[in-house]
């Protein structure tokens, strides 16, 4: 498989937020409201069937890198309960960051699920070298909201919400 290029890849601008960020699960503040999504979410792996469709978003202020999502699910699951367990195999969004341009292969990766549990890992020599023991961020903060009920397929679901705030300070000694 041939690895894309730098230019390959798609680009997305991250503005800065102008007015305060309450993390909450809402998304109702002026900057989120004005702030672009990602664009469409694209399924490789996917065969057949409706392609639910997830919104992401991203701001920053001095302190803190902002995302969320709005992802539609017509059956909202999530049973992990800890830090760093197998949120992957809940409704999941993750978020990958490589903060220091002269170290592109060393990034964070933060999946969280819909009841705002994460899983946080630190990559510093790229995707395939084995992780050198655990790295826990700080001070992040997570709310989520839900349109439907959580695990029960006996119904239809709309839509969760996740918003976080991710301190800088967490990718400073990258």
């Amino acid at each position: 498989m041939a690895q894309s290029t730098h230019a390959d890849r798609p680009m997305y601008t991250i503005y800065r937020a102008g007015t305060p960020i309450v993390i909450d699960g809402r998304l109702n503040e002026p900057a989120w409201v004005a702030a672009p999504d990602v664009g469409a979410f694209v399924f490789p792996w996917y065969e057949s069937g409706k392609k639910e469709q997830t919104i992401a978003k991203m701001l920053w202020d001095d302190d803190n890198l902002y995302v969320s999502y709005i992802c539609e699910d017509a059956h909202i699951w999530a049973e992990h309960t800890a830090r760093d367990s197998d949120v992957w195999k809940d409704d999941t969004v993750e978020v990958f960051t490589a903060p220091n341009p002269n170290q592109p292969q060393a990034y964070f990766n933060i999946e969280m699920n819909v009841l705002g549990i994460f899983l946080d890992q630190f990559h510093p020599q790229g995707p395939d070298a084995p992780v050198p023991g655990e790295w826990n961020g700080e001070g992040i903060q997570i709310k989520t909201q839900i349109a439907g009920t959580l695990n029960d397929d006996s119904d239809r679901d709309e839509y969760w919400i996740l918003e976080a705030a991710i301190p800088f300070a967490n990718f400073a000694h990258v």
